[in-house]
C-alpha cells in the first residue's frame, strides 16, 4: 500500500495527531494495513508475538482464560485502541489474553522489528512512541486494579 494511503489511514488515528508529517512518514513506511473478519482471532493467548496494532475501523474483544477454562472479558476496543503493545517493550514477549474480531477490522500493524528501527534512526520518534505505549499499558493497569478492587462489591 502507498505511503499516502497509509498517511490518511492513520490521521483517523488520534494517537498519531501529535507527529509531525516527517514522523508519520517514517512509521508508515513501516506499517501494513491488516483486515480481519467478524470471529478471526488476532492474537491469541500465550503464544509468542511481535507485533502491534492500532485499531483503525471495527471493535475487538480481548480477553482471558481463566484457570476453570472459561474466557473472561477483559475489554473491548475500537478506532485509535492499540493492541498488543507488550510486544514493543518485553525482548520475548507472549501474548497476555486473546483479542478476537467482532467485526470487520482494518488494522495498523507495527513489528518489533520496525520500532526497533525508527527508534534507531530517529530516537526522538522512538521515544515518544514509547510514551504512547507507556500511557496506554498505565491505563489498563489503573483500570485492571480499579476493575480488581470492586470484585469484593
Amino acid at each position: 500500500m502507498e505511503i499516502q494511503k497509509k498517511l490518511a489511514i492513520m490521521s483517523e488515528i488520534a494517537l498519531f495527531d501529535g507527529f509531525s508529517t516527517e514522523e508519520k512518514t517514517a512509521i508508515a513506511k513501516l506499517m501494513e494495513v491488516t483486515t480481519i473478519q467478524p470471529g478471526d482471532i488476532l492474537i491469541k493467548e500465550d503464544s509468542y508475538g511481535s507485533s502491534m496494532y492500532y485499531v483503525v475501523r471495527g471493535r475487538i474483544e480481548i480477553r482471558k482464560k481463566s484457570d476453570d477454562g472459561r474466557h473472561i472479558f477483559l475489554a473491548q476496543l475500537s478506532q485509535g485502541s492499540m493492541i498488543g503493545e507488550l510486544a514493543m517493550v518485553e525482548n520475548e514477549s507472549y501474548r497476555s489474553a486473546t483479542a478476537v474480531a467482532l467485526e470487520v477490522c482494518e488494522l495498523l500493524t507495527l513489528t518489533r522489528t520496525g520500532f526497533d528501527a525508527v527508534s534507531k534512526t530517529m530516537p526522538g520518534l522512538g521515544l515518544e512512541m514509547l510514551r504512547e505505549i507507556g500511557a496506554s499499558i498505565a491505563s489498563r493497569l489503573r483500570n485492571a486494579n480499579r476493575n480488581f478492587a470492586n470484585l469484593g462489591k
